[in-house]
């Protein structure tokens, strides 16, 4: 196998071992790093994994609510397209007029 292939594969690894070791010997800092590897380097990659698992779970829920609405209910389909706005305006609400307060606390 390939050093560079084999390093794109187990990087995390040979970060995380030794992040981990130095964490409880010398620096707790190191737990940070370690905390790092696992968010983003291969094998673990977990915040790619997240974004992969919300576009298949958000993915699956528009299926599901697209066929619910083919089935031609005219009133359940005007009322999920309203609980869909609402849930739209309220998250703008959130957005622009509640975090910003948050900041400033």
């Amino acid at each position: 196998m390939n050093v560079i292939n084999h390093l794109k594969k187990y990087l995390g690894w040979y970060i995380l071992i030794p992040s981990i070791y130095l964490g409880f010997v010398e620096d707790g800092f190191m737990f940070f790093v370690a905390f790092i590897a696992l968010l983003k380097m291969p094998p673990f990659n977990w915040v790619d994994k997240g974004f992969d698992w919300s576009a298949r779970t958000g993915q699956s829920i528009r299926n599901r609510v697209d066929a619910y609405r083919a089935n031609k209910h005219p009133v359940i389909s005007k009322l999920i397209y309203g609980i869909m706005v609402l849930i739209s305006l309220i998250s703008l609400y959130i957005m622009l007029f509640v975090l910003p307060e948050c900041e400033l606390c």
